[in-house]
C-alpha cells in the first residue's frame, strides 16, 4: 500500500463500506462525508497504508504525530476518537483491530478505490503521512500565550473548508473584499476567520489608507485563539496601530486595539480602548460588549452585567453576548438564567467552539459531570480542530477526581504548550503519587504563569494557578496568599475553588475557608444590587 504514496499516484482505498481519499483529505460512507479532526484523519490513513499489516504503536506515534514527545496514551486516546467517529466497537471491531502489546491493524480488505471519487461536499486538503516537512516544523514551532491562560497553536490560515480557492479570486475592488471579508470574519468559524484573513489582507493590499480593512483585519487576527487557530499579536496589533493612524475618529479602530488587548490578558487597557470608542459612539456594539467581557474578568460582576443587557439590546442576535452574559450570571449565583443563555447562544451559532465549551465548563461547575463530558465528546467529533475540546474535557474529568482518565486528554494536548493543560496535568499526577513526573510540569507551569503575569497579563487565573501549585509543594501559607492576590486581581469564583481538587487539602483550613466567606459576601453584594435587572434571556 505504502507504494502508492511513493509513486505520485492518488491515494483513494476503499474499507468495507467507507472510501477514504488521502490527498482530497476526504473520507466517505456512500454518499454522505465522515468528518474526522485532522489527527484522527492521519491515523486512519497511516493504518491503512499499512494494511493488511499490523502498524506497530511506535511507527504510529512517529507518522501522526512527527517529532513530539506523546506517550501511548495519547495514542489510545486518538483511536477510541478514531472507532466513536467511525462507529466502531472495540468489543466487537468493523474496522480497527487491537494486537494488544503490539499495536492496531485494519480489520477489512483494503483496496484501491476507482478513480472518480464519490459525489460530497467539498473537504479541505490535509497533509500526507510522511510526505510534508513543513507540517513537521510547523508542529514544531513556539507557541504563545492568549488570554484565557490557553497556549494554542498557530496555524496557517487558508481557504474555509468546502470553499475552493476561487473564493479568493475575482475582483479586486477593496470595498468588495471588505465586504466579503467581514461576512466571513461575522461566521465566527475557524475555516470561515481564516478565509476572512486572506479576503481583509488583499483589501489592504488594494487601499493601503482602509482603515476599516485594517481594524477588522486586526480583530480577526485577535479572533483567532478563540477559535482554536493560533495566537497572532504582533500582526493583531500592527493592524489596529494602522487604523488608529489613518482614522483616530473612528470608533472602530479604537475597538480592535481592544480587541487585542482583551486577548493579550491586559484588560484595563482593553477598557481604556474601548472608552475612547464609545467617546466617540455611545452605542458601538461591539465597544459596548467588550466593556461587559473585560468587567467581568476583573472583577465587577454588576457593572458588568449592566452592559451586557445593554448590548444584547444593541445585538439581539450575537451568541457572544449571550455567551457573556451566561458567563457572568453563573459568576452572581444566577445558574438557570445563565443555563438558558447558554443554549439560546448555541442555538444561534451550534458550531461555536467557544460556545460549546463554555457551556459544558458550566456543566461541570455544576457537578452534572455526564451531560458535560458526553456533550463536549460529541463536540469532538464534528469540531474541525478539537484540540482546544479535548483539553477541556481533560480539565473536567480533573474536576471530577478521575486522574487517571485525565492526564490522556491533557497530554494530548501538550503540543500546543496550553499552560492550563499542563497544569492539571501536573496535579493530577501528583495526586496519583507520581511525583517525578509531576514536579517538572508544575514547576514549568509556574514559571510560564510568573512570566505572563511580569510581561503585564492581569488574569486572575494565573494567580490560582500559582496558589494550586504553591499548595502541591506544601505551601499552604503562600497558596492563601496567591488566592488573595487572585482575589484582587478579579476572581470571584469561589464555587469554583470549593470543587477545584487542587485545593482540596485547603478544605478544613480556616484561613482558606475566611477567604471564600469573603470572596462570597463580594459576590452577594453585587448579586443583590443586580436582582431588579431583567436578566432572563
Amino acid at each position: 500500500m505504502t507504494a502508492m504514496a511513493e509513486t505520485g499516484i492518488r491515494e483513494r482505498y476503499l474499507i468495507d463500506d467507507l472510501t477514504l481519499d488521502v490527498d482530497a483529505g476526504a473520507l466517505y460512507r456512500g454518499q454522505g462525508e465522515i468528518e474526522l479532526p485532522r489527527l484522527s484523519f492521519d491515523l486512519l490513513a497511516c493504518l491503512v497504508r499499512r494494511a493488511p499489516a499490523l502498524a506497530t504503536r511506535e511507527l504510529l506515534l512517529d507518522q501522526v504525530w512527527p517529532g513530539l514527545n506523546v506517550g501511548e496514551e495519547t495514542l489510545k486516546q486518538r483511536v477510541r476518537l478514531l472507532r466513536r467517529a467511525l462507529g466502531d466497537d472495540s468489543r466487537n471491531p468493523r474496522y480497527i483491530l487491537s494486537v494488544r502489546g503490539r499495536g492496531y491493524k485494519i480489520k477489512p480488505a483494503v483496496v484501491t478505490a476507482p478513480e472518480d471519487p464519490p459525489p460530497g461536499p467539498a473537504s479541505f486538503p490535509r497533509r500526507s503521512i510522511g510526505r510534508s516537512v513543513s507540517w513537521r516544523r510547523l508542529w514544531l514551532a513556539i507557541a504563545a500565550l492568549a488570554a484565557a491562560g490557553f497556549f494554542l497553536w498557530p496555524s496557517r490560515p487558508g481557504p474555509a473548508a468546502g470553499e475552493s480557492s476561487s473564493a479568493l479570486s475575482g475582483s479586486g475592488d477593496a470595498e468588495a473584499l471588505l465586504r466579503r471579508g467581514r461576512q466571513y470574519y461575522r461566521r465566527y468559524r475557524p475555516q470561515d476567520n481564516e478565509m476572512a484573513i486572506e479576503l481583509l489582507k488583499r483589501a489592504v493590499a488594494e487601499s493601503p489608507n482602509s482603515a476599516p480593512a485594517y481594524a477588522l483585519l486586526s480583530r480577526a487576527y485577535s479572533q483567532q485563539p478563540k477559535l482554536g487557530n493560533g495566537y497572532w499579536p504582533d500582526q493583531a496589533l500592527q493592524a489596529a496601530r494602522k487604523a488608529i493612524e489613518l482614522a483616530p475618529d473612528d470608533p472602530g479602530s479604537h475597538v480592535s486595539l481592544g480587541l487585542y488587548y482583551d486577548v493579550a490578558g491586559q484588560s484595563s487597557r482593553g477598557l481604556e480602548a474601548y472608552a475612547r470608542a464609545l467617546a466617540l459612539r455611545p452605542d458601538h456594539g461591539d465597544a459596548v460588549a467588550n466593556t461587559a467581557c473585560d468587567l467581568m474578568y476583573l472583577g465587577r460582576l454588576d457593572e458588568a452585567l449592566d452592559w451586557n443587557i445593554r448590548s444584547i439590546r444593541l445585538n439581539p442576535d450575537v451568541h457572544f453576548g449571550m455567551i457573556q452574559m451566561a458567563l457572568n450570571l453563573r459568576l452572581l449565583g444566577f445558574d438557570q438564567e445563565a443555563e438558558a443563555w447558554h443554549r439560546k447562544a448555541i442555538a444561534l451559532q451550534p458550531d461555536h467552539i467557544f460556545g460549546r465549551s463554555s457551556y459544558a465548563e458550566f456543566l461541570a461547575a455544576q457537578q452534572r459531570w455526564h451531560e458535560a463530558l458526553a456533550q463536549i465528546r460529541r463536540d469532538q467529533l464534528r469540531a474541525v480542530r478539537p484540540r482546544r475540546l479535548v483539553g477541556v474535557e481533560g480539565e473536567i474529568l480533573f474536576l471530577k477526581g478521575d486522574f487517571e482518565d485525565a492526564i490522556p486528554q491533557l497530554e494530548s494536548v501538550a503540543c500546543e504548550k496550553d499552560l492550563q493543560a499542563d497544569y492539571r496535568r501536573g496535579l493530577a499526577l501528583a495526586r496519583l503519587g507520581r511525583e517525578a513526573e509531576a514536579r517538572p510540569l508544575l514547576a514549568d507551569a509556574a514559571a510560564r504563569a510568573a512570566q505572563a503575569m511580569a510581561d503585564g497579563v492581569e488574569n486572575s487565573k494565573l494567580r490560582v494557578l500559582m496558589a494550586g501549585v504553591a499548595l502541591a509543594g506544601g505551601e499552604k501559607q503562600e497558596a492563601i496568599s496567591w488566592l488573595e492576590a487572585a482575589a484582587t486581581a478579579g476572581w470571584t469564583d469561589f464555587r469554583l475553588l470549593r470543587l477545584d481538587p487542587a485545593f482540596s487539602d485547603l478544605r478544613g483550613d480556616a484561613a482558606f475557608l475566611e477567604f471564600l466567606d469573603r470572596l462570597r459576601a463580594r459576590v452577594g453584594e453585587m448579586r443583590a444590587r443586580v436582582r431588579a435587572l431583567e436578566i432572563a434571556p
